[in-house]
């Protein structure tokens, strides 16, 4: 029995740590005698796992995690602005962007995380974390996609969209490189990633219709849009006039002019239904067909 409550007091004093199902802890030794030492993980879903007195438990969700960029007069910012890049042809462009994660689990990479990020940030906390995003995230961001927009002239990366899914595979791809060379690691994964011993895989990453952000630019092109539809449309008007000149011309060289001039009048009170035509052809014409 006092062996018993020994053990119990024991644990009240020494402490007790708890983890959510969608979480990991990083735990530290700390006493007042010792130092920081690493002591392991602490498993998702953990409750009361006993703890040493002083010891510190850092939490990192390992569900998907998620950055989002919208317009900020139009949508709401979400996480952050939409990316802006500089097409080939010079025009300054923004997109919608949406990136889908996990953090990479396995215990030596998630403890050189924390203590080369996570510390540093404080990303064990939520507002820590979306720091750490801004911090790291954002500028990988805004690199990758100013370097892949430089190889898509404009309005093909609003008007086609296979030529957006091309900028947006070349976009990703940098951006691993990117936010890898800021971190100093590869600690993030794709967001269908749940086991350490699973493939990584990459961060999923996509990005919405272009636009520039100059609304200017679209105004001229719908208005260039507008004129071209114009000037084909009288072109073709054009055209059908002059045919239909031709087709008259070749007619009157067939029967003659008082013929036709008779044929056209007849036509006419035919069309009005005011009665017998007001003249008669002097001999009956041939009139081609059609």
């Amino acid at each position: 029995m006092k062996r018993g409550l020994v053990a119990l007091l024991a644990l009240l004093v020494a402490g007790c740590a708890d983890t959510a199902a969608n979480e990991v802890g990083v735990h530290y030794g700390g006493g007042p005698v010792e130092d920081k030492t690493y002591q392991g993980l602490v498993e998702p879903g953990v409750t009361a796992e006993p703890v040493g007195y002083g010891d510190a438990i850092y939490r990192y969700r390992i569900d998907q995690r998620s950055w989002i960029g919208r317009n900020c007069e139009q949508q709401g910012c979400a996480d952050r602005p939409e990316v802006e890049f500089v097409s080939k042809d010079g025009i300054r462009m923004r997109a919608p962007i949406d990136v889908y994660f996990t953090l990479k689990r396995d215990e030596e990479t998630l403890r050189r995380f924390h203590e080369e990020i996570g510390l540093k940030t404080q990303a064990f906390e939520e507002a820590g974390w979306v720091q750490m995003l801004r911090t790291y995230f954002d500028p990988a961001l805004d690199r990758a996609v100013d370097s892949a927009g430089l190889a898509f002239d404009w309005r093909p990366l609003r008007e086609n969209e296979a030529v957006r899914n091309k900028f947006a595979e070349q976009a990703a791809g940098q951006f691993s490189v990117e936010l890898e060379r800021a971190t100093g690691g590869s600690y993030f994964c794709s967001p269908t990633y749940q086991d350490p011993d699973d493939e990584c895989g990459r961060i999923s990453f996509a990005i919405g219709q272009p636009t520039p952000v100059d609304p200017r630019v679209v105004t001229a092109v719908e208005t260039e849009q507008t004129a071209r539809a114009e000037t084909q449309s009288l072109a073709a008007e054009q055209a059908r006039a002059e045919a239909e000149a031709r087709a008259r011309q070749v007619l009157i060289d067939q029967v003659g002019p008082e013929v036709y001039a008779c044929l056209e009048a007849i036509r006419a009170a035919e069309r009005a239904e005011v009665g017998p035509p007001p003249c008669v052809p002097s001999a009956t014409p041939v009139v081609p067909v059609g």
